[in-house]
């Protein structure tokens, strides 16, 4: 199991609640989000986006490693698929292009 250390700016995936009541959060849906803040305790406060693109603060999101379960029910952060595989050694990271010569 790959653990990866969340730190200010990172894009991750949100899940809402299965019971959420908020109306930018359709039932089951995956939402991108960046990390704020990464808490003592290890949770996130997240700017999550909607599928329109609309975003939303949400605090002390549970942030769930690879091989840890799910809250049942609950809402949680999650790496991206992407991330992942980098960090198993699954996928090589891209190199970005260095910036043009003046």
């Amino acid at each position: 199991m790959t653990s990866i250390v969340p730190t200010v700016a990172r894009m991750v995936h949100f899940h809402p609640s299965n019971s959420s009541s908020h109306p930018a959060f359709e039932p089951n849906a995956v939402c991108a989000a960046v990390i704020a803040n990464v808490l003592p305790n290890g949770k996130l406060n997240l700017a999550v986006f909607d599928g329109n693109g609309a975003s939303f603060a949400m605090a002390n999101v549970p942030l769930v490693q690879e091989g840890e379960d799910a809250p049942e029910g609950g809402y949680y952060a999650e790496w991206m698929p992407y991330q992942k595989a980098v960090a198993t050694g699954e996928t090589e990271p891209v190199k970005h292009a260095p910036a043009p010569s003046k």
